[in-house]
C-alpha cells in the first residue's frame, strides 16, 4: 500500500525507506533514551533506535496499545503530558499535520515547541513536516538547534504529502543564532523551489555522521491529571486541595509545637485563584453534593509571526501563558475554563527576531 493510503485520522506513518536512510546518518549508542511524541504503533522509533530506552505518546487508543509492545507509552495527547525536560538523547517528531483551533496555531508548531525543551544537551531532533510548514517553524528551530541537514523525502514518497526532514542537535540559544546564515542560505536556494532540496539518501562515507548522546530516563513521565480517572488518582496521592493549602501556608512556631499559626494576612480569592491556576491546589473541593475535583494549570503558548522589514524577512516568536482550570462534578460532568486572552509574562525575554532572508 502506498504511504498516502495509510493516512488515518491525522496519522502519517514514516515510510520505511525514509527510516532506513536516516539510520545511516545517525550514530546511536546502544543505551540511547529516545522519544516519539506521536508514536503511532511505535514501529518508526523502534526502527530508528533498535536498542536503548524508548518512550512514546499516542492519542489513538488502538495504536497506543499496539505500541506498548515496543515502547513505554502514554495513551493520550502530547499536550496533556508531564515529562521532565532535558533528558532525551533522540526525539523523532512526525507530528499531526493539522490546525489547532484552540490555540490558533498549527499542530506542528505546538508539538515542536513542546518537544524541543525535552532534548538533552546536544540531543538530536529528527523532524518530519510538510515542506510548506518548514518556513513558519524555522524561527523556533533556530532558537534551539544547530541544523545538521535538511532534505525532502525521496521519490516517490515526496509526492504524497511533500514532506521534508530536518536533523539538528540542541545547543545553547546564543550558539543556535549561528543558524541565521544557514537560514538565509535555505531561503535563497530552496524556499522558492522545494524540489531543489536534495532528496534524503543513504549517507556517503565522505559525509559526516550525526552523533546522538545517551540522554537519561526522565524523572517524570505521565499524563497530567486532567481526565476523571487521573483527577481521582491525583487526589488520592495528594490528600486534596485543602491539605495542600495547609501544608504550604501554615507553619508551626517551633518543632515541638502542635498548634498552627495563621498567615499574617488571610488569603483572598485572588490568591486562591493564582494557586489553583498554577496547579498547586489541584484536588478535591467542597463537601457533600458540592464536592468536586479541580485541576488548574498554566500552559505556555508560542506565537510565531513573520514580517517584512526593509531588506530582511523577520520572524518574531512571542511566548505567552494561558490559564486553564478543569473541574469534575459529582455527576461526571467535566468543565474547562480558560482565560479570555493569553497573558504575556513581562519577565520572559523570549521575543526573538530572526532575519531569514534578504
Amino acid at each position: 500500500m502506498r504511504h498516502a493510503g495509510q493516512m488515518l485520522l491525522g496519522y502519517y506513518p514514516t515510510p520505511p525507506t525514509v527510516l532506513d536512510h536516516l539510520t545511516t546518518w545517525l550514530r546511536l549508542p546502544p543505551d540511547t533514551v529516545a522519544l516519539d511524541p506521536s508514536c503511532g504503533t511505535g514501529a518508526a522509533l523502534e526502527s530508528l533506535a533498535p536498542s536503548g530506552v524508548r518512550y512514546g505518546v499516542e492519542l489513538d487508543h488502538a495504536r497506543a496499545t499496539d505500541a506498548t509492545t515496543r515502547l513505554t507509552v502514554l495513551d493520550g495527547a502530547f499536550e496533556d503530558t508531564e515529562i521532565t525536560p532535558g533528558h532525551f538523547g533522540l526525539i523523532l517528531l512526525n507530528p499531526p499535520y493539522d490546525y489547532d483551533a484552540a490555540t490558533g496555531t498549527r499542530t506542528e508548531a505546538t508539538f515542536l515547541a513542546r518537544a524541543l525543551p525535552l532534548l538533552a544537551p546536544h540531543g538530536v531532533l529528527v523532524l518530519i513536516v510538510p515542506e510548506n510548514q518548514l518556513r513558519d517553524l524555522w524561527g523556533t528551530l533556530a532558537r534551539f538547534l544547530l541544523v545538521d541537514g535538511v532534505w525532502r523525502f525521496p521519490d516517490p514518497e515526496y509526492d504524497d504529502f511533500g514532506q521534508v526532514v530536518v536533523v539538528g542537535h540542541r545547543v545553547p540559544e546564543h550558539t543556535a543564532r549561528l543558524n541565521r546564515s544557514f537560514a538565509e542560505w535555505c531561503h535563497q536556494r530552496y524556499w522558492n523551489d522545494p524540489l531543489s532540496l536534495p532528496p534524503l539518501a543513504p549517507r556517503l562515507a565522505s559525509q559526516s555522521v550525526v552523533p546522538v548522546p545517551v540522554g537519561s530516563r526522565p524523572l517524570r513521565y505521565r499524563l497530567a491529571p486532567d481526565r476523571p480517572e487521573m483527577l481521582a488518582a491525583h487526589v488520592a496521592q495528594t490528600g486534596g486541595a485543602f491539605g495542600q493549602l495547609k501544608a504550604r501556608t501554615v507553619r508551626t512556631t517551633a518543632p515541638s509545637a502542635d498548634h498552627p499559626v495563621r498567615p499574617p494576612l488571610p488569603l483572598h480569592r485572588g490568591h486562591l485563584a493564582t494557586l489553583l491556576a498554577a496547579g498547586v491546589l489541584s484536588g478535591a473541593l467542597g463537601t457533600g453534593d458540592q464536592r468536586h475535583l479541580v485541576r488548574g494549570r498554566v500552559v505556555p503558548v508560542d506565537t510565531v509571526e513573520t514580517q517584512d522589514s526593509e531588506d530582511a524577512l523577520v520572524t518574531i516568536t512571542r511566548r505567552s501563558f494561558r490559564v486553564t482550570v478543569t473541574t469534575l462534578a459529582p455527576d461526571g460532568t467535566l468543565h474547562e475554563w480558560q482565560g479570555p486572552t493569553s497573558v504575556v509574562d513581562p519577565t520572559d525575554d523570549s521575543v526573538d527576531n530572526e532575519e531569514v532572508g534578504a
